[in-house]
């Protein structure tokens, strides 16, 4: 994080809330935050203790947009941070790793001001609490350049995903079922997400104004 450049605004109990971009300004504040994630989702550090080795997993969210920034409070205290409709984004992208089995999450804001800079996965539309709108979501994997192994599956992926939003969840589980083998021993986590909406879909349709998108109503 530091190393791109981060700012460490506070610790949240086992978490931690950064920015880039303030107090410094930096035109590349986007990609700079999708760098540090990914280097971040990558990292496989694990510590041992009572005989036994724990793995170390992080689940990241990145978004992008305008917040309040400085030090905010009162005169009996106060201290540096954001806040703002962006940081609460950012946070709902966090946890929604929880349910896509995934390490980082982007929004597609953020993706627009990194010319491209990353390799991403597509993980369809979706409405996080607190929000009426849905946002474009999406896995964030590598740098362009990189080879990476799972390509095939990525692309089996979004094929399948343009079946789930057409309404052709028997095609798209299918799909979704052929990702799961590419990966595979360790599976696919969107892909066990997205089986699981085509069960719900197939038993009982959505509506005809359905716009596509995964509502959550959790955090």
């Amino acid at each position: 994080m530091f190393d791109e450049g981060g700012t460490l605004i506070k610790y949240i109990g086992d978490a931690v809330f950064a920015i880039w971009g303030a107090p410094v300004r930096m035109d590349d504040h986007a990609a700079r935050a999708c760098t540090a994630a990914l280097a971040m989702a990558r990292d496989e550090e694990s510590l041992e203790g009572g005989g036994r080795q724990v793995r170390l997993v992080t689940r990241i969210g990145v978004h992008t947009g305008p917040m309040l920034v400085g030090n905010l409070g009162s005169s009996q205290r106060f201290d540096y941070t954001a806040i703002g409709d962006a940081v609460n984004t950012a946070s709902r992208l966090e946890g929604l790793n929880k349910y896509f089995a995934t390490r980082a999450l982007v929004s597609e804001a953020s993706l627009a001001m990194t010319d491209g800079a990353f390799f991403v996965r597509p993980l369809g539309r979706v409405r996080v609490v607190g929000k009426s709108e849905p946002l474009a979501l999406y896995e964030l994997l590598g740098r362009k350049g990189e080879t990476l192994a799972a390509a095939a599956a990525y692309e089996r992926f979004e094929r399948a995903l343009a079946d789930f939003v057409a309404r052709r969840f028997e095609q798209a589980a299918a799909g979704f079922r052929e990702v799961r083998a590419l990966r595979g021993e360790g599976g696919d986590g969107p892909s066990e997400f997205y089986l699981e909406q085509c069960a719900l879909m197939l038993a009982e349709p959505p509506p005809a104004d359905w716009d596509g998108a995964v509502t959550f109503a959790g955090k």
